[in-house]
């Protein structure tokens, strides 16, 4: 994927869609990722077509174990 050719929303809905299929494959369901982030599941679902703050995603990130992603 070429980030630099994308424009900003579609970069920030390509990274929801890398949470989402994250999400997806450690089964973790929706709420519980809410939950656990300490956000609502309509924030998280904001998050998942990249309508989110650093923050839930940082968050969102550390619950799926994934926080390392952003290095």
């Amino acid at each position: 994927m070429r980030l630099q050719a994308m424009t900003d929303d579609a970069v920030a809905a390509a990274i929801g869609g890398r949470i989402q299929a994250l999400r997806l494959k450690k089964n973790i369901s929706q709420e519980e990722v809410a939950k656990e982030a300490g956000i609502s599941r309509q924030t998280l679902l904001n998050l998942l077509h990249g309508k989110c703050t650093l923050v839930n995603l940082i968050a969102v990130l550390r619950v799926l174990s994934e926080l390392e992603r952003v290095s």
